[in-house]
């Protein structure tokens, strides 16, 4: 399973106050087989500043759209420029703690490469850990977390 590489597709928009801490804690995975496609949405604000900061990263890919497209049109995007092996997910104001990849990549051989969402951590805005935690996580309780 360590050969396996990953895709992880970040679309944003307006996401300046968010996204530079998003990015690292994608580049900082002790799991680094990945190319991270960081797809922007035609933000007003100085999000392409930012992303222009790691442009250069060999583990990065960017996409301008040319107008705003939307968040769904612009995982599309991303997901059709992927040629990795799995697919990961990120939001333009999401933190992964350093070994997220690699506890996924190792549950992929468990779950025989079923999708899988296990545990994750919301911090509510007066910056409060609420912790997320069950043997199986139903549609009805993903979507409304």
């Amino acid at each position: 399973m360590n050969d396996m590489t990953v895709a992880i597709i970040l679309p944003v928009y307006n996401a300046s106050e968010t996204l530079d801490r998003a990015i690292t804690s994608v580049l900082a995975q002790s799991y680094t087989n990945f190319t991270l496609y960081i797809i922007d949405d035609f933000s007003k604000d100085n999000s392409r500043e930012i992303i222009n900061k790691y442009i250069h990263d060999k583990n990065i890919k960017v996409m301008f759209n040319d107008k705003n497209l939307g968040v769904a049109e612009s995982r599309n995007r991303g997901l059709n420029l992927a040629v990795e092996d799995v697919v990961a997910f990120i939001d333009s104001d999401d933190e992964w703690l350093k070994d997220k990849l690699e506890t996924q990549i190792s549950r992929l051989s468990v779950t025989n490469g079923l999708p899988n969402v296990s545990h994750y951590n919301f911090i509510s805005d007066q910056r409060k850990l609420v912790g997320y935690d069950k043997n199986l996580l139903s549609r009805k309780d993903f979507l409304k977390k």
